[in-house]
């Protein structure tokens, strides 16, 4: 698991902007990831590794470029693989 901040600073500013324009937009947080990955030997010289991650809030809850003043980035899913084959 991870977590990232985003600082008091940048959050006051976003605040500051919202109250100044009216408009309504994402105020940015922090970011957090939950990891799950597992290593398993295929063979001697073969490895697979699956990797699954949850990202919330991505890039700190910042607006979402297609809507900037509706909504932030969702949340998003990644899945992955890694091998490792030895000669």
């Amino acid at each position: 698991m991870a977590y990232g901040r985003v600082s008091p600073r940048a959050t006051a500013f976003d605040r500051d902007v919202v109250n100044l324009t009216g408009q309504a937009m994402p105020i940015r947080d922090y970011e957090a990831a939950i990891e799950l990955t597992y290593q398993v030997q295929l063979t001697q010289d073969w490895s697979l590794q699956p990797d699954l991650q949850y990202i919330i809030h991505p890039g700190g809850h910042v607006p979402n470029p297609l809507a900037p003043s509706v909504s932030p980035i969702p949340n998003a899913t990644v899945i992955g693989a890694r091998t490792i084959l030895k000669f």
